[in-house]
């Protein structure tokens, strides 16, 4: 596929981006974005760039049809990109994109696993239980998640004081 190809599927991406865009319904949309998603997909991580670039605004079609592609593509290159994003969407009202993130990471499976706990565990020093970063962590099947969920329990039981008012045990 060309570039030129790209740029225009990425603009078919954006396409609704807009007040009109947002009054369609979701499965509606999916029948509009599902030749530009598959094909996106087939591009590969040559469109991996303008893809995260797009993660900015959470609210915005193409936003939500970009952490798909991201999915699909299962680049470890976005690995920080969805960690950030999970972060930094946590309170938003669109929880689909924060699931699409999540569910990306638990796809990437090992390879994730050392960045999550590496914020994870940042979060839990300092008191913040971010529930899809976590939700992430905790999906992929590792020893050392299981490792540090044990310890995550065993010291919650031992010192609930620590953890009341922010911490979330699943």
């Amino acid at each position: 596929m060309t570039n030129k190809n790209n740029a225009s599927l990425l603009k078919e991406l954006k396409r609704y981006d807009n007040e009109a865009g947002y009054q369609i319904d979701i499965k509606e949309m999916n029948g509009k974005m599902e030749n530009v998603v598959m094909r996106l997909t087939e591009a590969g991580e040559d469109v991996l760039d303008e893809l995260h670039e797009l993660l900015i605004d959470d609210e915005t079609w193409s936003c939500y049809y970009s952490l798909k592609i991201i999915r699909k593509l299962g680049s470890e290159r976005s690995i920080h990109i969805l960690i950030s994003f999970l972060i930094d969407n946590e309170s938003s009202d669109y929880y689909e994109g924060c699931e699409e993130a999540m569910y990306a990471l638990e796809d990437m499976g090992t390879p994730a696993v050392n960045p999550l706990l590496t914020e994870v565990k940042s979060a839990f020093r300092h008191e913040e239980f971010y529930i899809y970063l976590v939700g992430a962590l905790t999906r992929i099947v590792d020893d050392r998640v299981y490792d540090f969920m044990k310890y995550t329990l065993e010291e919650c039981v031992a010192k609930p004081d620590k953890y009341i008012g922010w911490f979330d045990i699943i």
